[in-house]
């Protein structure tokens, strides 16, 4: 009886000894116990639950995060939480608003309000596609457009530029989306989706002519955008002179940046020529020229019957 009385004690200890160690080297180890049983929960999130210990682990915008708790604890896994604009507003405003009021260096901001930053950066995906949407639709310089577009840096590393500004960052990688033969992320592929729409939106001038008003779709250049600034401070209005039968043209009275490439060219084109020459086209022809546009839904018929033989007065506008 004695002796089965000690087989019993030193299974029962080797026991307790077995279910310790494991515990041990599962928190050690950042593991579930060998001894355990799993059981799922909410979404793709899961408990091993152990003798001493259960070990979640909980899935949250696509990545786990493990705990441990012991048996006699109360826990489940927290819900995952939508990152607002309203959550984002208010990390970004404590960044600006608590700041050193005497500097003009956005990193000293960042620095005095890192815990804010850090947060921001936490949720990635959210941060960027509310920073990137800001930083399209506003369009203005200052300091909350430098720290938009330093978190979509940090964010997208598939661009990276040495940008002065919130809008010279925001120029640049419209450019690359355009332009660059590169392999886009999931980041650039919602920015050019965005710009896409605000494309639609805003990529319209309207020339009035007499009686006519004529509605064309501008390039996606720098160009194109250059010349949008400067209608959004007031119409333009100029003569144009007809040359050598196949276009007007006029001078805009300012310089704007040159996109040239050797076009040939159609019959409603809008073309920039050496950066201050602004021309409708009403026929054909090759040169080395910068596009600005082309007019909508005319035939050329109807165009060359509106601009008339000689000289003609036209007004730009972005207002139909």
């Amino acid at each position: 009886m004695k002796k089965g009385f000690k087989i019993v004690l030193i299974f029962l200890l080797d026991l307790i000894s077995l279910i310790f160690l494991d515990t041990l080297q599962a928190r050690v180890l950042k593991h579930s116990p060998l001894l355990h049983i799993r059981e799922t929960l909410d979404g793709e999130s899961y408990v091993d639950k152990g003798v001493l210990i259960n070990t979640y682990y909980c899935t949250k915008e696509d990545k786990v995060h493990i705990t441990w708790h012991f048996k006699t604890e109360k826990f489940t896994c927290p819900l995952e939480v939508e990152w607002t604009k309203k959550d984002y507003q208010e990390h970004l405003d404590k960044i600006i608003n608590q700041g050193p009021v005497t500097s003009s260096n956005p990193f000293d901001y960042i620095e005095a309000s890192n815990q804010d930053y850090q947060e921001l950066l936490n949720h990635q995906k959210e941060t960027f596609q509310y920073a990137v949407e800001d930083l399209i639709n506003t369009k203005e310089d200052g300091l909350k457009s430098y720290i938009e577009a330093l978190l979509c840096s940090k964010i997208n590393q598939n661009f990276q530029y040495d940008f002065e500004t919130g809008m010279d960052f925001l120029n640049h990688y419209q450019d690359f989306l355009t332009h660059c033969d590169c392999l886009y992320n999931s980041y650039d592929q919602y920015a050019k989706s965005l710009l896409k729409e605000k494309g639609e939106e805003n990529m319209k001038l309207y020339i009035k002519i007499k009686d006519h008003v004529l509605s064309a779709t501008l390039e996606e250049n720098s160009s194109a955008r250059a010349l949008q600034e400067k209608l959004k401070e007031s119409d333009l209005t100029f003569t144009l002179s007809d040359y050598s039968n196949f276009e007007k043209v006029g001078d805009l009275g300012f310089s704007l940046p040159t996109n040239n490439q050797q076009l040939q060219t159609d019959y409603g084109d809008l073309i920039l020529y050496q950066g201050n020459s602004f021309v409708i086209y009403y026929d054909k022809n090759e040169w080395s020229l910068t596009k600005l546009g082309h007019i909508d839904n005319i035939t050329q018929k109807e165009l060359k019957s509106i601009l008339g033989t000689g000289n003609v007065t036209i007004t730009l506008t972005l207002k139909p």
